[in-house]
């Protein structure tokens, strides 16, 4: 699966080098066929292999997702402006959940601004 996510990134950047927008319907059908495909494959080694797997729960689970939040996982391939990790997302709130962990304010006032602050920006 990592493979294939790989290669619409890989595919999306070539497009984005000539300054192209979108994938075509076609090669967005293609896309999703080859990633419901995979999780075809991935259930049949999960049943096949169900006995002798110590992680079956968690592969379970896994495949269950994938399925379930297809749209979401592959959100960034129908629109570019996504990106393809939310490390972006990550490294911005950073500070703020740093702070509310470690529980560093000086006074309430300090603490409510920066949880403002947070739920401002999860709204955007």
């Amino acid at each position: 699966m990592s493979q294939h996510l790989k290669e619409i990134l890989h595919q999306k950047h070539l497009l984005l080098e000539q300054d192209i927008t979108e994938f075509s319907k076609k090669t967005l059908k293609a896309f999703s066929k080859k990633y419901d495909e995979t999780l075809k494959n991935a259930s049949r080694e999960y049943q096949s292999d169900y006995e002798t797997n110590a992680y079956r729960d968690e592969e379970r689970k896994l495949i269950t997702r994938l399925e379930e939040y297809k749209e979401n996982h592959l959100l960034f391939m129908y629109d570019f402006k996504i990106p393809f990790t939310n490390n972006r997302a990550e490294a911005d709130i950073s500070p703020a959940k740093r702070k509310l962990n470690v529980g560093i304010f000086r006074n309430q006032n300090g603490a409510r601004y920066i949880l403002e602050s947070e739920a401002l920006f999860l709204l955007f």
